[in-house]
């Protein structure tokens, strides 16, 4: 990522409800773009962060299309 001038996500991201527990995790998160990377398809942790504004990806969909995800990058 840095070698593309890409932002450098936070790597192992749990989303916290306001009761501080984990409602869910991403592999990487950019939390000023409220940005988070599954690996795997998850519905319910899509579910979660969707709920909360963020924009999802799962890894499947970036290496269909890697172009849209880094459009919401930068």
């Amino acid at each position: 990522m840095q070698n593309h001038n890409w932002k450098i996500p936070e790597v192992g991201y749990e989303l916290i409800d306001s009761n501080d527990v984990v409602i869910a995790e991403a592999e990487f998160a950019w939390l000023s773009d409220k940005l988070a990377l599954l690996v795997e398809e998850d519905i319910d942790s899509r579910k979660c962060f969707e709920n909360r504004g963020w924009k999802v990806f799962c890894i499947d969909e970036v290496l269909v299309n890697p172009e849209e995800f880094k459009k919401k990058l930068f």
